[in-house]
């Protein structure tokens, strides 16, 4: 049985984080809203690391790192691979001239 993704607003997982931290028990919420216990805590932690929900804004400083290693990563191969495109026309392009024709 495939399990349907809910999307929740922002203005509903702060509703449920003000709500938890007011003193109403996760199980409580959980059985009210519908959502998973686990959803809710990740809900809670983001919120209290850094007041966001957004995925991009609650990475580690590593996670950072390598999504920025990646990046600078593939720019390289860009480079390398517009590189090795110029290098073929241009060997393309050789002068021939200085070659003897037969008479």
């Amino acid at each position: 049985m495939e399990k349907k993704e809910t999307k929740y607003t922002q203005e509903f997982k702060e509703q449920m984080v003000a709500m938890y931290k007011a003193g109403k028990p996760a199980t409580e919420l959980v059985k009210e809203y519908g959502m998973s216990k686990s959803t809710l805590h990740k809900w809670i932690g983001d919120y209290n690391r850094t007041g966001s929900f957004h995925a991009k804004d609650n990475l580690s400083v590593e996670e950072n790192e390598l999504i920025a290693l990646r990046k600078e990563n593939k720019q390289e191969q860009l480079l390398l691979c517009k590189g090795r495109k110029k290098i073929r026309r241009s060997a393309g392009k050789c002068d021939h001239s200085h070659f003897s024709k037969r008479p």
